[in-house]
């Protein structure tokens, strides 16, 4: 009887140590994932993916240099937050959700359109501007000098991005025009390439900063259509990783700081010039008050 009671218990003890291994091993399965927050509180540095856009943001083709205003707004953003900002990965629109994902960085700081399309993916700082757009056209039209209304034709054609803002504007606005659809991989020149060869006729969402970027290496290709009635009005702002509340919160201390003061204005005016800022890109006012 003794024997099979000192049997009993011995099986009793190891199921309860199986128990206790299996309930730890659920424990360290379960442990909680860094968060990008985490990671740039612990590094004390900010990982940056990025796409140019000149003037915004160019890469220097001989050194891989990153300059413009993008560069100087996440600089002054990192001196703010006694963070390291690096300069981490090239990355096509359609990939930056899946570097959140995978945390291979912590934000996107190039020129971002935050878009309804987008929100699903990825979380928004606040605004760091808001830029005024129009139709682009070729430079030898003139039927779109005084209004954009003759665009929405069926014998128009837009070129426009997958999920991007330019898709819907276009489809919205004038939805009578045929619509050129273009992976959201698509290099900006690459795509404006299709209007040059009248594949094309109009991007959506153009402003005269971009016009003349593009017109230096092409003299005479694009020009503003009605140049005095922006069409609409559209956020920039970082991205970062879906439900990462507290990054947002810090970098949005920084960017409202930064507007407070004065500090965006003088580092978009230094890029854009004072006369394109006042039909072009407008800082977020900051009122008695707000946080």
């Amino acid at each position: 009887m003794t024997n099979k009671l000192s049997l009993f218990a011995l099986i009793i003890a190891c199921l309860a140590l199986w128990v206790a291994e299996t309930h730890k091993g659920g424990e360290a399965a379960q442990t909680k994932k860094e968060t990008a927050f985490e990671r740039v509180m612990r590094t004390r540095s900010l990982s940056c993916s990025y796409a140019p856009l000149s003037p915004f943001l160019t890469i220097d083709p001989a050194s891989g240099q990153i300059g413009g205003l993008m560069r100087e707004v996440m600089e002054e953003v990192g001196r703010r937050l006694d963070i390291k900002v690096k300069w981490a990965e090239e990355v096509g629109y359609g990939q930056i959700s899946t570097g959140f994902a995978t945390g291979r960085y912590d934000a996107f700081c190039g020129v971002l359109y935050a878009t309804p399309a987008r929100g699903g993916a990825m979380t928004f700082s606040r605004p760091i501007y808001y830029n005024k757009v129009h139709p682009c056209v070729r430079e030898n039209t003139t039927e779109y000098d005084h209004s954009v209304e003759t665009l929405n034709a069926p014998d128009k054609t837009f070129i426009a991005y997958d999920g991007d803002i330019s898709m819907r504007v276009a489809q919205t606005l004038f939805p009578k025009a045929k619509i050129l659809a273009l992976s959201e991989n698509t290099p900006f020149g690459e795509a404006m390439q299709n209007i040059l060869t009248k594949k094309a006729d109009s991007l959506a969402t153009c402003d005269q900063i971009i016009v003349n970027d593009l017109n230096k290496a092409n003299p005479g290709f694009l020009k503003i259509a009605d140049p005095d009635h922006p069409i609409t009005t559209i956020q920039v702002a970082l991205g970062l990783p879906l439900q990462d509340e507290a990054l947002k919160n810090m970098i949005d201390l920084a960017l409202f700081d930064m507007q407070a003061d004065g500090t965006m204005t003088r580092l978009a005016t230094r890029y854009v010039g004072a006369e394109r800022m006042k039909d072009t890109i407008v800082i977020p006012s900051v009122s008695k008050g707000e946080k």
